[in-house]
């Protein structure tokens, strides 16, 4: 799921179109960043930056989830 996920980001970057992540994902997507692989993590984490910056299909998150990737995102800081 991770390298889909990735690389739908960096096909999606040129065109806009390929990124398909829902807000209803991202509680299958936060227990990754708790994997002892560090690049792996900070590679989604940056894949998720561009899902919610991106114009066209950007990806919208509830409170809820949004929280917790704060929180995420915080500890890598």
């Amino acid at each position: 799921m991770l390298a889909f996920i990735h690389f739908s980001m960096i096909q999606g970057i040129g065109r806009n179109d390929q990124i398909c992540i829902f807000d209803y994902q991202v509680p299958q997507i936060v227990p990754a960043f708790k994997l002892e692989k560090q690049p792996v993590a900070k590679n989604l984490l940056k894949s998720l930056y561009w899902a919610l910056t991106l114009g066209k299909n950007s990806l919208a998150l509830s409170p809820e989830h949004a929280s917790q990737l704060s929180k995420v995102a915080e500890g890598y800081i």
